[in-house]
């Protein structure tokens, strides 16, 4: 499709360029809004140098590289495809008071940028689509790509499943994501065991990933919670999928997200799962699973009748739904919708050639 392409993401400024037979990668430094002006005005001008240098600009959205690489295109009318990944409101609104400041304006800054969009990817069905809409030509196109469990693990999977409703193994819940990220929710999902009372030695928590965990562990100390929590640290990508197959029940008890691949992951290896009403996660699950953000006391309803809930089902539906994230299905239709792009700058011929 192209002879050469350059990615120009944040990365170590130690090594700021590698070669490859048909691609480079720049890294640029991974800058704070503000907290340099000289350096982040030398990124925003190598940015512009490369969008000069090349035919089209393939920008991922909300990201400072991103929004600079598309206002460089717009200048110099290259042709724009645009990925639009994660919402910035949410992102900032959730993180920190300073957030809350800037989150107004970077909401209005991306929908200016979207309105401007001539081609745009979504990862979400309907959910970014709303709050950043373009007029051009769109498509629904998540970038998580499932390892589905087969049919024996799956079939395994409902076998354990019908233990917990018959009462006589443990259930263990279980997240996948960074401990130092507020926003993910871990908290909700303590403070939910901690409403159980005694009903809370039925469940394990597993917290898999990265992140320092006093936070939460000081958390589940105070909230006489801490024997129910197992910090599992990081799990490298490949493993994964065999880690989230010793869950039972997956939460993303998120205070926002885009469409969550942990979630997708998780469906694929068949695990019952609860999320929050946020982001595209109500586009992956159906009710009862899905609670309102930022609700513990939801969650903790959840888990009290949780035995009583249609788990076979539920599990059924997950893995079936899952199987929309192929990695060929979405290749073959975010590929046609380059195609289109290309087509519609002149670039290439049309579709299949």
């Amino acid at each position: 499709m192209a002879d050469h392409v350059t990615f120009a993401v944040r990365g170590d400024a130690r090594e700021p360029v590698a070669w490859f037979s048909d691609a480079t990668l720049i890294c640029l430094p991974d800058m704070k809004h503000g907290r340099n002006l000289a350096k982040m005005r030398k990124s925003e001008g190598r940015v512009a140098s490369l969008v000069a240098d090349h035919d089209l600009v393939v920008a991922r959205l909300p990201s400072l590289i991103g929004s600079w690489a598309l206002k460089s295109a717009g200048k110099m009318n290259k042709p724009v495809l645009v990925e639009f990944v994660g919402c910035p409101w949410d992102a900032l609104w959730n993180h920190s008071l300073k957030g809350k400041l800037v989150a107004p304006y970077f909401r209005a800054k991306n929908r200016r940028l979207m309105r401007r969009t001539t081609h745009a990817l979504y990862v979400t069905e309907t959910f970014l689509q709303k709050r950043y809409p373009s007029s051009g030509e769109q498509i629904a196109c998540s970038d998580v790509e499932t390892v589905m469990a087969d049919r024996r693990l799956f079939e395994r999977r409902l076998r354990r499943l019908n233990g917990i409703r018959e009462g006589d193994k443990p259930i263990t819940l279980g997240t996948v994501a960074n401990l130092d990220v507020p926003y993910k929710g871990h908290d909700l999902v303590i403070r939910a065991l901690a409403a159980l009372g005694e009903a809370r030695h039925r469940f394990v928590y597993k917290l898999i990933g990265p992140g320092e965990p006093s936070r939460l562990q000081n958390l589940a100390t105070a909230l006489g919670v801490v024997d129910q929590i197992q910090f599992a640290g990081p799990c490298p990508r490949e493993n994964i999928p065999q880690a989230l197959d010793g869950i039972d029940i997956y939460l993303q008890p998120s205070r926002q997200e885009g469409l969550p691949r942990a979630v997708i992951e998780a469906m694929a290896r068949g695990c019952v799962v609860i999320g929050a009403r946020t982001g595209g996660i109500p586009e992956l699950l159906v009710d009862p699973w899905i609670v309102p953000r930022g609700d513990w006391r939801q969650i903790a309803a959840r888990l009290r009748t949780v035995e009583t809930l249609p788990l076979a089902q539920a599990a059924s539906r997950n893995y079936e739904k899952a199987h929309e994230f192929d990695m060929d299905v979405l290749a073959r239709k975010r590929r046609d919708f380059y195609d289109v792009f290309l087509a519609d700058h002149g670039l290439m011929p049309a579709i299949g050639c």
